[in-house]
């Protein structure tokens, strides 16, 4: 379908997060798909039924930061029943709970989880020169537990559990505001549905996993009487220059789980 939009009537800030909603209140608004042609004003889109529709402002959107994200720290895994430092220091408690979890997305019990930095968005040089400085993630969801176990010298060699980050990309590209899908998916398979890993300095390498080997950051905090687990995931995206040359440019993608 196309839908005649009048984009001098919608505040700039807000032309990144239109979508269409239909009638249907338990449908997310459509987001996926959606292009929008600044200089005719012409929005197109599809919808998977005929029915009520009407494009509107989409209140459930995530800003990429426009700046490369700080390095991450690294740190030590501690195994289940092994004291770790409480946030002040002064005291020790036990960990009980050995696998790190997260859940974020859009509803009345998660809405406000993506303020609190549980999933972050952040876009190099490259992708701020080529695309336009304002970027959001429509509908983002997040979920993963990890649980790491076998534990040699202090590092575990082994992890279970599963990763799913979804969403839409919106950018403006001249005159024109386009979207791109954010769908990265992996769950560990081995022996056991467990992959083997190798701990760096900074980094977790996982083998055997549904999306093959996977390098991610990542980075241990401690929270209160918990653990935090920052891990960051990229996504490598070539642009092709006048020249012949072509520019690669990454998106990262930060999550935190908790445990």
């Amino acid at each position: 379908m196309d839908v005649a939009v009048l984009a001098d009537s919608i505040a700039s800030a807000d032309l990144l997060r239109l979508g269409i909603a239909t009638e249907n209140i338990d449908k997310p608004i459509t987001t996926a798909g959606i292009s929008f042609d600044l200089t005719s004003e012409i929005m197109h889109g599809q919808l998977s039924a005929l029915g009520a529709m009407a494009v509107i402002v989409a209140n459930n959107a995530l800003r990429v930061v426009a700046q490369t994200p700080p390095i991450l720290g690294g740190g030590s895994f501690t195994p289940v029943g092994v004291s770790v430092p409480s946030g002040s220091g002064a005291l020790t408690k036990a960990t009980t709970s050995s696998a790190f979890e997260m859940r974020c997305g859009h509803s009345s019990d998660v809405s406000s989880c993506f303020e609190s930095g549980t999933m972050a968005l952040w876009a190099s040089d490259e992708i701020r020169d080529r695309l336009s400085a304002e970027m959001v993630v429509l509908n983002p969801a997040a979920t993963g537990t990890l649980d790491f176990t076998d534990f040699v010298s202090g590092l575990p060699a082994r992890a279970t559990g599963s990763l799913s980050v979804e969403g839409t990309l919106r950018v403006q590209l001249g005159r024109a505001i386009t979207s791109f899908e954010v769908d990265d998916v992996f769950v560990t398979k081995g022996p056991g549905s467990a992959s083997s890993i190798m701990v760096n300095e900074r980094s977790i390498t996982m083998h055997n996993t549904s999306a093959g080997q996977r390098t991610i950051g990542f980075e241990i905090r401690t929270s209160g009487a918990g653990q935090q687990l920052l891990l960051r995931a990229e996504r490598s995206f070539e642009f092709n220059n006048d020249d012949g040359t072509k520019t690669t440019a990454t998106l990262f993608v930060d999550l935190r789980l908790v445990r």
